[in-house]
């Protein structure tokens, strides 16, 4: 065989085993697209995620607290029945 051949079918089989490998990833993320699985995508999100807990670290607890500060105002502005009216007496103040 001459040289030229041989170098003809070492980069035929390169550009098969690239075109296969290419293929191979393609097929993987299409297929995990379609299956609605978490797959390397994921890790984009999670990484979105994080950036955003960094920039605001208290976020779910402030909105947990917003969530309480809304029922406490709810239940302020409700006529909440005065425990006196059910013939139970205070307790005097240790003041």
């Amino acid at each position: 065989m001459d040289d030229v051949q041989k170098a003809l079918i070492i980069v035929g089989i390169t550009l098969a085993a690239v075109f296969l490998i290419n293929a191979l990833i393609y097929y993987s993320i299409v297929h995990r697209r379609r299956k609605n699985s978490k797959g390397w995508f994921s890790e984009i999100g999670l990484m979105r995620k994080v950036v955003k807990r960094a920039r605001d670290p208290w976020f779910v607890e402030d909105e947990m607290l917003r969530e309480l500060s809304k029922s406490v105002a709810g239940l302020k502005g409700k006529d909440i029945i005065d425990d006196t009216s059910r013939g139970v007496e205070e307790s005097p103040s240790p003041d």
